[in-house]
């Protein structure tokens, strides 16, 4: 899958202006400069709890450089991670979180003299699944469960084509 460096741009703009428009929903300040309402601190609080009842879908980049046999090379990744949660029972619920990473490369394989050239698309994919207890225990909050790792990669060198699982 090759993308032009207009469109590689134009994502990377979006992935860096979205947690900014969240930001500011969140910065819910009066316009007289007071501290946050109570809700939003609220709501800070259930963001900042990774088995909260809340739907979210962060989104995390990274920039690597320096890499491949030259050193020339660079890998651009943003992994998009949405969490969500699902009612069990009345105790219980089943929080999914799923990390789907979007990358470029250029330039990180191969041997000196050779290099791999670009690749974009998707990484291997990396898909949790937590069982948690609705109320704290004993002022704790808890989940467990297993992750898996599935062979997402749209090109070789950008996935291990391997599946992998565990607690």
């Amino acid at each position: 899958m090759m993308t032009s460096p207009r469109s590689l741009i134009q994502l990377i703009w979006l992935a860096l202006l979205l947690p900014l428009q969240a930001q500011d929903a969140m910065n819910d300040i009066s316009h007289d400069g007071s501290a946050p309402t109570s809700d939003t601190a609220a709501l800070a609080k259930q963001l900042s709890n990774p088995i909260s009842s809340l739907i979210s879908v962060p989104f995390q980049n990274n920039f690597d450089f320096g890499m491949g046999p030259e050193g020339d090379g660079y890998q651009w990744k943003m992994n998009v991670q949405p969490v969500i949660p699902f009612e069990l029972s009345e105790h219980w619920n089943l929080i999914t979180r799923v990390i789907v990473p979007v990358i470029h490369q250029e330039d990180i394989a191969g041997v000196r003299g050779f290099t791999s050239g670009s690749q974009t698309g998707l990484g291997d994919t990396v898909a949790s699944f937590f069982f948690s207890p609705k109320e704290p225990l004993n002022g704790w909050i808890w989940g467990a469960g297993p992750v898996l790792g599935l062979p997402t990669g749209t090109e070789t060198l950008l996935g291990s084509e391997k599946w992998g699982a565990g607690p």
